[in-house]
């Protein structure tokens, strides 16, 4: 299948690239047809909307990629396959239509059918290269006098919105997209309001102008499109929880400004000599690799708001009593991280609770160690020391003995297949650098990687929560402690493992497509049903998350109804363990960037529960908040989860009677 997609379209990417996806799929499926290559087609699948893979780098940036999807055995064996009526049927799309009986397919002839669409291709291009290279500079034309003719005329992005780092950071990857980033050389005053000295100007009088519109304003995926494909949201600002004011003032553009040459790097600073020093929590994503750069010091968190001076400091913000060592060190960890800090010349008087760093676990299933990888990556850019927690490390118990906090991140996996794992019946199959498999054994090993944690590994994940530790599961890993029955009273109410039908083949995928609430990689709103729980400090009671298609969950209740009877019910509503639920302030729309179907349905439901068990806690997410690195504003929640873990430990409010 060579991809041009059946629309909806990109709004912000030339018509002119389109035209071009239509010319090379058409060449692509003539030549290979002329070579005898039965079932090539185009068009009927994906859309075009979206960003898809390496092609989006080039469509973006006004010239044009190719993509394609190819039949496979996920192995590499040979297999005898046989497909359905629907696949084999002659179309204006497949004129060439695929075997309607049974046939040999094996990784040869995948590689055999990409490799000649690729060469297609570049025949193509090379007949055609005058051609291409007009379009790229007409697009890039039609760009630039887009950003001369229309508004927006600018983006202003101010550097400080509590989090300069993060904003920073999202500066950067617009600058790694070759976008155009200034900044103001004076304070600003434009018809949209008046912005400090400093302020991040995107001029659109650029040639990427429209990959700067895509990446700085809300999608709108049409609700009665067909089914995506992939996400529908890329907005940076969302992505990182930060404000960029599309200007249509024209008088920007004789603001004075400066190019930027390189990506910014804020500075932070520590004011005064102690022997006291405070960090008003402003939400900045970097507290937690903060606190392991500190974590031989004593660091107290406050848990409801405090004034010195002139100044408030929210609850989350750091109370570091006098320690000797501290001031040389502070001021290292704001330079490199672009906190302040200031000081004062004893504890404030608030409430206030320890916050050691834990030993951190994360928990890497044999059977997908590709999505955690993400949140290994994230801990690895801001250099968390953590212990590698395999199948085999839990089935041998005394998880105790090693970690404080385990997170066990979002997996594509069903309930049994996060519990049994790989099917001992393939084993024993080991994982180890040997001379014929150089590359593996890192960065861990096992002599068998089959069979997962089984029923033993279970029982010694609760024990390890019964007897002190907290828990922490993201997407699709909630599953594991909501219906695996380490946490009781959590039913599940529909949906399914969130497999894309281009990733995980439409059978696995339909339950999570086909359920009546749909949020395919969105941006919606969400509100704080705890706002005085640490996951919220940083965030007003309201915010946004990124969210997936993962399985809805009902409202915990006292207990769950065990068998089906006229007179047995379902226990009574316990709300005390929602931390966080879907949906805003009542009249605001739901989603804020991508789409939602049947949102109504998950409006009110919990995405965040912190649930004790035992003398431990499992604080599970609906969602994955480390999704690829992208959704920046979502991950402090997890930090605080972690940074905080003994006072969710101490908290004892939504406990059963008894515990």
């Amino acid at each position: 299948m060579t991809w041009n997609g059946t629309g909806p379209y990109n709004p912000n990417i030339d018509p002119i690239t389109f035209t071009e996806f239509l010319a090379l799929s058409f060449h692509e499926v003539e030549t290979m047809t002329g070579l005898g290559m039965p079932g090539v087609s185009t068009w009927n699948f994906g859309d075009g909307f979206g960003h898809m893979y390496a092609d989006s780098v080039a469509m973006n940036h006004n010239a044009i990629g190719r993509g394609y999807e190819t039949f496979g055995n996920s192995t590499a064996e040979t297999l005898v396959q046989l497909l359905s009526a629907d696949a084999t049927s002659r179309e204006w799309y497949r004129v060439d239509p695929p075997p309607t009986g049974k046939f040999s397919w094996s990784a040869r002839d995948n590689v055999n059918y990409n490799e000649t669409g690729a060469l297609a291709a570049l025949d193509y291009a090379a007949a055609n290269a005058q051609m291409l290279l007009r379009n790229f500079y007409t697009k890039s034309l039609h760009s630039w006098r887009k950003g001369i003719e229309q508004a927006p005329y600018a983006f202003l992005i101010p550097a400080d919105q509590g989090d300069p780092m993060r904003v920073a950071q999202m500066i950067a990857k617009l600058q790694a997209q070759h976008i155009e980033v200034s900044r103001s050389d004076a304070a600003l005053t434009v018809a949209e309001g008046a912005f400090p000295a400093g302020t991040y100007v995107v001029r659109l009088d650029q040639p990427y102008r429209n990959y700067a519109v895509d990446l700085l304003t809300p999608q709108n995926y049409p609700k009665d499109a067909g089914e995506p494909y992939d996400d529908l949201s890329w907005e940076f600002p969302d992505y990182f929880h930060l404000q960029a004011t599309p200007i249509a003032d024209a008088s920007i553009r004789n603001a004075p400004m400066s190019l930027l040459k390189g990506a910014p790097t804020p500075h932070g600073d520590v004011t005064g000599a102690g022997p006291v020093f405070v960090l008003k929590d402003s939400g900045q994503e970097g507290l937690l690799e903060a606190r392991y750069r500190l974590a031989r010091f004593k660091v107290n968190i406050a848990e409801q708001s405090f004034e010195l001076g002139d100044v408030t400091y929210p609850a989350g913000s750091w109370i570091l009593p006098a320690q000797a060592g501290l001031a040389e060190a502070l001021k290292d960890v704001a330079g490199r991280l672009g906190i302040q800090l200031a000081s004062t010349a004893k504890i404030p008087d608030v409430k206030q609770h320890t916050a050691d760093a834990p030993r951190l676990g994360i928990w890497v299933p044999w059977a997908d160690t590709d999505s955690i990888g993400w949140v290994r990556y994230s801990l690895d850019q801001r250099k968390i020391p953590y212990t590698y927690i395999r199948d085999e490390d839990i089935r041998a118990g005394n998880l105790h003995g090693k970690i404080d906090v385990l997170v066990y991140g979002h997996v594509d996996l069903e309930l049994a297949e996060q519990i049994q794992g790989i099917p001992k019946a393939w084993g024993p199959m080991p994982f180890k650098k040997t001379a014929k498999t150089p590359s593996f054994g890192t960065p861990a090993e096992s002599d068998d990687i089959t069979g997962g944690i089984g029923w033993a590994g279970l029982d010694h994940l609760q024990q390890f929560i019964e007897q002190g530790g907290l828990m922490v599961t993201l997407g699709n890993g909630s599953m594991l402690p909501l219906e695996g029955g380490i946490v009781r009273g959590v039913r599940r109410d529909s949906g399914g493992v969130p497999r894309s039908s281009g990733g995980g083949g439409a059978e696995a995928a339909a339950a999570s497509r086909e359920s009546v609430t749909r949020t395919p990689g969105t941006e919606v709103r969400v509100t704080f049903a705890r706002p005085d729980h640490p996951i919220a400090y940083g965030y007003s009671k309201t915010s946004q998350v990124f969210r997936g298609n993962f399985a809805l969950y009902s409202t915990p209740r006292r207990w769950l109804r065990m068998a089906y009877c006229t007179s047995c019910l379902d226990g009574p509503s316990d709300p005390r363990s929602v931390v966080l639920q879907w949906g805003g302030p009542e009249g605001v729309p739901f989603v804020v960037s991508g789409q939602a179907w049947g949102e109504s349905n998950l409006i009110g439901r919990p995405a965040i529960l912190d649930t004790p068990v035992g003398r431990g806690h499992v604080v599970a997410f609906n969602f994955n908040p480390l999704y690829r690195d992208l959704n920046r504003g979502d991950h402090r929640m997890v930090w605080n989860a972690i940074i905080n873990w003994q006072n969710i430990l101490a908290d004892r409010s939504a406990a059963a009677a008894g515990q």
